[in-house]
């Protein structure tokens, strides 16, 4: 399979491990984040401000259903791509998804200043701690692999993530 797709909470280094992956790989990256902001030609908080988080949804959704991603291109989704089933549906049958699943403590320091609004379902779930049990079976059911990130450099997390690509793309 000639892509990967990195989910995870907000702040697990789905971005920053997937440009380290993908620049090892020799690859491309893509942040749909990104791809969204240059569709709507507006910041990616400001259109959740502006539609509202069910609209947002749809359009994440939509966006995972559209792009046409390339061959060897690592893909890095919103964090809440995973509510999307047929988004995940088809990052699944295109790539090898791969769930970063980062501590708690990580993640509430990665995200540290980031407005609570910003991350989707935050407010509604009361805590990250809530958020992350919401979502935790939905990352595992579409994860091939999972990573375990124990607050390791992203070097080290981008290491452990080929050498589990290596060993399932060797079996598979």
């Amino acid at each position: 399979m000639s892509r990967v797709t990195m989910i995870g909470m907000p702040g697990s280094g789905k971005s920053v491990v997937g440009r380290i992956v993908a620049e090892r790989l020799g690859w491309q990256f893509l942040d749909t984040d990104k791809v969204i902001e240059a569709r709507r030609g507006v910041a990616l908080q400001e259109l959740i401000d502006q539609v509202g988080e069910p609209a947002f949804l749809a359009i994440e959704e939509e966006t995972l259903l559209e792009v046409e991603f390339p061959d060897s291109c690592v893909i890095a989704p919103g964090g809440s791509a995973i509510y999307s089933g047929s988004g995940m549906q088809r990052l699944a049958e295109l790539s090898t998804v791969v769930f970063l699943d980062a501590p708690i403590a990580e993640v509430r320091a990665h995200i540290a200043g980031q407005a609570p609004r910003g991350i989707i379902g935050l407010v509604e779930a009361g805590s990250l701690e809530a958020l992350l049990a919401v979502r935790l079976p939905l990352y595992r059911r579409w994860a091939h692999l999972c990573v375990s990130c124990c607050e390791a450099t992203a070097e080290v997390e981008a290491d452990q993530v080929l050498a589990q690509l290596a060993s399932y793309w060797h079996k598979n």
